[in-house]
């Protein structure tokens, strides 16, 4: 996914189609979200009822503790662990092609070399070039947008990229609590049943495929700026609605399935859109892109245990104070940010890059 980010930046990084290039890419993956849990749904229980209710109906058999071979859902992993092979060896083999076919060198350091010398860095061996800058609109355009961001190897990059981080941190673990271990909310917890669970996620995932594909064409016209602050109050809505749902039996299932779909619109966008915010202050170059996936990834390994020892020490009020918790931790990132941003512009403290 960040080699892809990256491909799509550094193809549009100087069209005013970036914000919807960049959403229309993370909208693909809502795609595979969207019909993960019915694929999923044959290797988890093939019963129509909750597990618990063979404690109380005699005529309900228990499921079987056997565990000889693979079980439904091992083979339901090994199927999605196939596919993402698969993926990467396609990514592979069309990154070489493409290095072939344009005489690039497919090494480490002559990717990097070529990232650099894309976003107006010099390296070894162009002291001697000539500037041509003036004889091209496009260049001059390219010119203007790098003397106006900061250059991410100064203190005042650096400060900014500690704050981005520290939002894609919190963005991500309110992913993955959406994602990750909302099934387990449902089932376990709220005690409904597997059809109503996967149908309810299934509803989850479709809503924010059609948010995502809306924000594609929104986000054309909208500052992303204005989609941080929406996309921050959808995560605290969600989590208040959620809230309401755990208080009793009536309208549970109503008030659940309302918080999930306005948590729906901000989890489709927010880490895309965040990424489009830095630009406009930042070059989101390589590895930028791949500091920001990586921490994607550890907010995953961290917060998915922690959504799982709530729920499984506190029950299921947890849930939704988890989702309320990191909602205002993103809209505090953000907020600093913003200012730091503004701090920036007001002071003519930019660091231009070389």
């Amino acid at each position: 996914m960040p080699g892809v980010m990256s491909a799509n930046r550094d193809l549009w990084k100087w069209s005013a189609l970036l914000p919807p290039v960049i959403q229309a890419t993370n909208l693909l993956t809502s795609g595979g979200f969207a019909i993960g849990p019915q694929v999923v749904k044959p290797f988890i229980s093939l019963p129509t009822k909750h597990a618990n209710d063979s404690l109380m109906d005699p005529s309900v058999s228990a499921p079987s503790t056997s565990y000889g071979g693979l079980q439904p859902i091992q083979v339901g992993y090994l199927l999605v662990a196939a596919l993402d092979v698969g993926v990467a060896l396609v990514c592979t083999i069309m990154w070489i092609w493409d290095c072939i076919g344009n005489g690039r060198s497919c090494s480490i350091r002559g990717m990097f070399l070529i990232d650099a010398e894309e976003n107006g860095e010099k390296t070894e061996g162009d002291g001697d070039k000539t500037d041509t800058t003036s004889q091209d609109e496009s260049q001059k355009l390219q010119a203007d947008e790098l003397g106006t961001r900061v250059d991410p190897c100064s203190r005042l990059g650096a400060i900014l990229l500690i704050v981005s981080v520290l939002f894609i941190f919190a963005e991500e673990g309110q992913a993955n609590t959406y994602n990750g271990v909302l099934y387990t909310y449902l089932n376990e917890y709220l005690k409904m049943s597997v059809q109503t669970s996967t149908l309810i996620e299934t509803v989850f995932q479709l809503a924010r495929l059609v948010a995502g594909a809306v924000v594609v064409v929104v986000s054309r016209w909208v500052s992303p700026k204005w989609l941080i602050i929406f996309d921050v109050a959808c995560y605290i809505i969600s989590a208040l609605l959620m809230w309401a749902g755990t208080g009793g039996t009536v309208g549970k299932d109503v008030l659940t399935t309302t918080g999930l779909l306005v948590g729906a619109m901000a989890d489709c966008n927010a880490l895309p859109t965040f990424i489009t915010l830095v630009e406009q202050t930042i070059p989101v170059v390589a590895w930028i892109m791949a500091l920001f996936y990586m921490t994607s990834g550890i907010s995953t390994m961290v917060f998915g245990p922690i959504a799982g020892s709530a729920l499984n020490y506190t029950g299921a009020s947890s849930y939704p104070a988890i989702v309320l918790a990191l909602g205002l931790a993103c809209g505090l990132f953000f907020t600093i940010y913003f200012f730091i941003v503004r701090w920036l512009k007001l002071s003519g403290r930019y660091v231009p890059l070389q």
